[in-house]
């Protein structure tokens, strides 16, 4: 099973992104996010950030959890490469438990290929089958 794909979009990108279970397609859409953003592959693991999010339903959890990382990204000059979470529903609302290890950008190391704005609710879904599909799209 591939972690993710790109989707074309008129002005934006999106991605599909899979997993056996929801947390590991919730991780490899921030895989996917991040592929998007640099060359994934030379960002080292060295600093962690533990991140707690709790929504109302699946497709917002997955809103939250993106735009979480993008933010820390934006806003501490972030670069990450591995997600480790756990994801689980209690009294009604659905709770994302995990962390996200990277390091900080380094013009001299890291490519920059696209800059994002934002995570989008339009043409977002959740799907089960066999593991699940996760679609999103971000603003560019």
């Amino acid at each position: 099973m591939k972690k993710y794909e790109i989707l074309e979009h008129t002005a934006d990108v999106g991605i599909r992104a899979n997993g056996k279970d929801l947390s590991e397609a919730f991780e490899n859409a921030a895989y996917g996010m991040f592929s998007i953003i640099t060359n994934i592959e030379e960002v080292e693991e060295i600093g962690e950030y533990q991140i707690h999010i709790q929504s109302r339903d699946l497709e917002q959890l997955l809103v939250d959890w993106l735009s979480e990382l993008l933010f820390i990204h934006t806003v501490k000059n972030v670069l990450f490469s591995k997600f480790e979470i756990e994801i689980e529903e209690k009294e009604g609302s659905w709770l994302l438990r995990g962390s996200a290890k990277g390091e900080n950008y380094n013009k001299d190391k890291h490519a920059y290929h696209t800059e994002m704005k934002a995570v989008t609710h339009h043409i977002l879904k959740i799907e089960k089958s066999d593991g699940y599909t996760v679609q999103v799209l971000f603003d560019i």
